[in-house]
């Protein structure tokens, strides 16, 4: 449920990591249908981090724009699935991220996470790849 006069938004997200890599990306859809997009190079970090430090900024995005119902998309089940409780978190080094996340999240109205298949968060993939490219 949201406020009266509150926004109601999607974002999708989408990390990179291994191999030397580090990106995180997250594309807000507000109910104008306007697109906001921002993406970061991050230091070289694991998937499964560079995709909870994604649905971060997706957050962190919708914040700034005074969202205050929010869709979060994102292609990997691990983060999805740690932030709805479906995996219990228990690499030591991931229990901070969630944390942080949960925290963000409850600046929020509402909130919901959902795993999508790679092919509806293209748009978050390109991103990462334009700030932190394949090798060649």
């Amino acid at each position: 449920m949201c406020e009266p006069g509150g926004i109601k938004a999607k974002v999708i997200c989408d990390g990179r990591g291994n191999g030397g890599t580090g990106a995180r990306a997250a594309c807000l859809l507000l109910p104008s249908g306007d697109w906001i997009d921002k993406a970061e190079k991050i230091p070289p970090t694991t998937n499964i981090v560079a995709e909870h430090l994604s649905i971060q900024l997706g957050i962190e995005l919708a914040l700034e724009h005074g969202v205050t119902d929010l869709l979060i998309i994102n292609d990997s089940q691990v983060p999805v699935y740690h932030l709805t409780g479906k995996y219990a978190v228990k690499q030591v080094h991931l229990k901070p991220l969630v944390e942080q996340t949960r925290e963000l999240t409850s600046k929020l109205v509402s909130v919901a996470v959902e795993w999508r298949r790679r092919e509806e968060t293209t748009r978050a993939d390109l991103l990462c790849r334009e700030v932190d490219p394949p090798p060649q």
